[in-house]
């Protein structure tokens, strides 16, 4: 939503590192229930989220995705000769973007293939399915606002880390509350911006006039001056109704 991703289903694992495949199939299950795979564009997920039963989940469940692929997973060529993806996109200059023709074999799926060459030489490079290949490079960029919404998480007020809370019941139920806080600073400053108080964008969503902080240090002084600005609160309230 104008460049920051707002958290919807959330899972606390009770290990350091990533997902297993159960645990994020189980994830999906629960987005599927509510709101149908038709809802989903396309799920965009990074390198460390592969695998064959992964792959062959989402196909079977008909979910369009745009998925990362480490540079040295091997594929076949042309000639059906396996090859590490980098050597079969080599001659990418950076700045240069290929689709391969047809589809790919690729743990135990048929998928379509597209690579870019990233600025700095790394490679980004797409696995796709059910959605279109031409626009599997632009469209994983909005994968970045998830990003974005991790650091105003962790930071800009909110300070998910500092928390002492262990217990993984408990941290989600602080992440469904971080979640609305979120949701209502993010509305409550894009108000400020566009019908009050514009604030100066300098770098969009990323640093402290972004919407979301400007709407905490706005909910956060009236929250502290209470009696004074309670029309305020009133004001601010109607966003979190509709958020």
């Amino acid at each position: 939503h104008r460049g920051i991703a707002l958290p919807v289903f959330w899972s606390v694992l009770d290990k350091p590192g990533n997902s297993d495949t159960a645990e994020r199939i189980a994830l999906m299950e629960r987005f599927l229930a509510t709101f149908g795979a038709g809802r989903i564009a396309a799920l965009l997920a990074d390198r460390e989220f592969v695998g064959e039963d992964w792959f062959c989940w989402l196909q079977r469940q008909r979910i369009p995705f745009h998925q990362r692929l480490k540079r040295d997973t091997r594929v076949p060529n042309a000639w059906n000769r396996p090859m590490r993806l980098d050597e079969l996109f080599g001659s990418l200059a950076p700045g240069e973007r290929h689709r391969l023709p047809g589809r790919r074999p690729i743990w135990g799926c048929f998928v379509h293939l597209s690579a870019l060459r990233l600025d700095d030489s790394e490679w980004l490079i797409l696995a796709t399915f059910g959605a279109p290949q031409d626009q599997a490079i632009d469209a994983y960029a909005d994968r970045w606002p998830v990003e974005t919404l991790f650091a105003c998480l962790k930071t800009r007020g909110f300070n998910f880390e500092d928390t002492h809370l262990t217990d993984a019941a408990r941290l989600s139920k602080m992440m469904g509350l971080l979640a609305l806080a979120f949701a209502w600073s993010h509305r409550t400053g894009e108000q400020l911006h566009d019908h009050d108080r514009p604030i100066p964008l300098k770098k969009p969503f990323g640093d402290r006039s972004s919407p979301s902080s400007a709407g905490l240090d706005f909910l956060r002084n009236v929250a502290l001056n209470l009696s004074e600005k309670f029309q305020d609160f009133l004001w601010a309230l109607k966003f979190l109704s509709c958020t």
